[in-house]
C-alpha cells in the first residue's frame, strides 16, 4: 500500500464533507441505488484516512 500524501488526506476529508452534505440534504440520497454506492465510497475514504 502506498503512503498517503498530504494532498490525498485533504482530498479525502473534502470528499467526506461532500458526502455529509449529500446525506443531510436527503432526497435522491435516500434511494438505495444511490445510497449503497455512497456508503461504499464513504467506507473507502475512511479506510484511506486510517
Amino acid at each position: 500500500m502506498r503512503p498517503i500524501r498530504k494532498p490525498d488526506i485533504i482530498r479525502n476529508r473534502s470528499l467526506l464533507k461532500l458526502i455529509a452534505v449529500l446525506e443531510s440534504e436527503g432526497g435522491v440520497c435516500q434511494l438505495s441505488k444511490v445510497q449503497e454506492p455512497l456508503n461504499l465510497l464513504k467506507e473507502t475514504v475512511v479506510d484511506d484516512l486510517e
